[in-house]
């Protein structure tokens, strides 16, 4: 019996050590292949960006083509928005969306693009 008991508290002190010891690999949060196409991750409305990225539920303005495209159901009149977004190093990043609401097709239509540039960067 006290060998078991011995073996149980090693396993548990163990699995318990080998969260402090390794948290990348324990938590799976290692950072391997997050450096391409960041600008993905760039907030496009203050409001959204105020609300800490939890906008899916309320996205219901012209930012929807962006975060939530189901929400530009919820718009009842012409809707246009236009973000510029200046960066270090001259890149900027740009949105452009408009949404109609179409009362003739049961629906709203809208159209976003989306563009980042900068200058010709030396290597």
């Amino acid at each position: 019996m006290r060998k078991y008991l011995f073996i149980v508290t090693l396993g548990l002190i163990l699995n318990l050590a080998s969260g402090f010891f390794g948290p990348d690999v324990a938590f799976g949060q290692a950072k391997v292949g997050t450096a391409g196409a960041q600008f993905l991750e760039i907030g496009i409305s203050a409001r959204a960006i105020g609300m800490g990225e939890a906008f899916l539920g309320v996205a219901n303005d012209a930012s929807a083509l962006y975060y939530n495209p189901a929400g530009i159901a919820l718009l009842e009149q012409k809707e246009l928005m236009a973000t510029h977004i200046e960066y270090p190093a001259d890149i900027q990043y740009e949105f452009l969306g408009f949404v109609l609401p179409t009362p003739q097709w049961y629906g709203n239509v809208g159209i976003a693009a989306y563009w980042l540039h900068t200058d010709d960067m030396p290597v």
